[in-house]
C-alpha cells in the first residue's frame, strides 16, 4: 500500500519541473530576484501572458531593467538575460560585474555608487554605448579600450591615479566621450 501511495507523489514531483529550468537559484541576491521578478510581473500584466523566473526563455522578454537602489550586492543570475539592452544598477553594494559579460545586446549600463574594482568582464560586451561608473573603486579603465561601440564614459569619483590610461581610451576609441576623468581624490582609496 505506501509503495503505490509514494508512486503519484514521485511521478508528481518529477513531471512539475518538465520545462523548469531552475532560474530561481540562478538568481541568489534576494533583491536582485525581486526586482527580476517584478519585471517579469510588470511585462505579463502588459503582453497578458505569464512570465516566470523559473523558465529561462522567459527571461528573454526582458530588455530593460531597473533595479537601482536596491540592495543589490550580487548580480549573479544577471547572464540569462540575454536580450537587456537597458541595465540600471546603481546605488547599490555590487562589487562583481562578472554575469555581465555574456549580454551582448547591452547598450546602457548604470552602475554607479557600487563597490566595484574590476571592470574587465565589460570588455566583452560589445554593443555597449553609454556606461556609468561614477562613484566605485575603479584604478584600471584600460579593459574598456576593447569596447569600439563605447560613446560615453561616466567616470568620476573612482581610484584612478594614473590619468593616461584615459588617452590610451581616446586612441582606442576617438568617438569615445569621457566625463569625470580629471582628478581623482583618491583619499578614500587607501
Amino acid at each position: 500500500m505506501r509503495r503505490t501511495m509514494c508512486l503519484p507523489v514521485i511521478l508528481a514531483l518529477l513531471t512539475a519541473c518538465v520545462g523548469c529550468d531552475n532560474n530561481e537559484e540562478a538568481f541568489s541576491d534576494p533583491a536582485f530576484k525581486a526586482c527580476v521578478v517584478k519585471e517579469l510581473e510588470s511585462l505579463s500584466q502588459i503582453y497578458e501572458k505569464e512570465y516566470r523566473i523559473e523558465n529561462e526563455k522567459d527571461l528573454e522578454i526582458i530588455t530593460l531593467l531597473a533595479c537601482g537602489g536596491g540592495g543589490v550586492v550580487s548580480i549573479k543570475g544577471a547572464e540569462k538575460l540575454v536580450n537587456v539592452q537597458t541595465l540600471g544598477l546603481n546605488q547599490n553594494q555590487i562589487k562583481s560585474v562578472e554575469p555581465l559579460r555574456q549580454l551582448k545586446k547591452l547598450e546602457i549600463l548604470h552602475l554607479e555608487v557600487n563597490k566595484i574594482k574590476d571592470i574587465e568582464p565589460l570588455s566583452e560586451t560589445t554593443a555597449l554605448k553609454t556606461l556609468l561608473l561614477n562613484d566605485n573603486y575603479i584604478t584600471n579603465v584600460l579593459p574598456l579600450k576593447e569596447v569600439s561601440s563605447l560613446k560615453t564614459l561616466y567616470i568620476s569619483d573612482n581610484c584612478i591615479n594614473d590619468s593616461s590610461q584615459f588617452d590610451v581610451l581616446r586612441n582606442a576609441n576617438p568617438d569615445l566621450d569621457i566625463i569625470g576623468d580629471g582628478a581623482q581624490d583618491l583619499s578614500r582609496c587607501q
